[in-house]
């Protein structure tokens, strides 16, 4: 059975399991505009936003290859049909590294677990990660997000990138976590590695020609 079950009735009473993280370890990737940058959305679009907008959510990633497997590929390697993964210069040039660090409360982020024994402790599976269910991943995330542990976010398996982790803060984390840094992911030191870990070709019209970077 692949659908996601809902959150238990005694998850309150559970003891979540829960992982320290340094916030100047996360990176994320936006667009141009400074307003996403850092902005919790209420958006209840995504796997662990709020299903009723009542709290904001914020997503990111240890490392460059992760965020952009989430953020940018996604569907992208199930539709390929060559053996490079083609992307617009558009969809690359417009975005940004936002680089966050420790925030005004000057302690690490308390994210709950949901990989490892930490999902037995909060009774649930794998599937809470890899499942497109998103009506139940948000009753998940509305959930955690009102255990009384108080978490700051949640840290889970990546859907995309099987062995690394991604990262959701609420927004009570805002002033665990601040940006420290912004930049264009083309100038970001592991961009040409990521290009080369996914196969990408960047397609760029140039005097009605395709001009292809790798």
């Amino acid at each position: 059975m692949s659908a996601i079950p809902p959150p238990p009735p005694n998850l309150h009473v559970l003891t979540l399991r829960e992982e320290q993280v340094d916030p100047g370890t996360l990176l994320r990737l936006a667009s141009p505009a400074k307003s996403s940058h850092y902005q919790y959305r209420r958006s209840a679009w995504y796997r662990f936003d709020s299903p009723d907008k009542s709290f904001g959510v914020l997503y990111a990633a240890f490392d460059l290859r992760t965020a952009f497997a989430e953020a940018v590929l996604r569907d992208a390697p199930r539709r390929r049909t060559v053996l490079d993964i083609p992307l617009p210069w558009n969809e690359i040039a417009d975005r940004r590294v936002i680089t966050l660090t420790q925030g005004a409360a000057k302690r690490p982020l308390r994210l709950a677990a949901l990989y490892g024994p930490g999902l037995a402790a909060a009774g649930i599976d794998n599937r809470i990660s890899t499942v497109d269910d998103y009506q139940q991943t948000r009753l998940w995330a509305k959930a955690l997000h009102g255990h009384p542990q108080q978490v700051d976010g949640l840290i889970y398996m990546s859907r995309f990138l099987g062995d690394r982790q991604s990262v959701v803060l609420f927004n009570r984390a805002r002033s665990v976590a601040k940006v420290a840094a912004v930049m264009p992911l083309t100038a970001h030191p592991d961009f040409a590695a990521v290009l080369e870990d996914f196969s990408i070709t960047i397609e760029q019209p140039v005097g009605g020609r395709r001009l292809v970077k790798r």
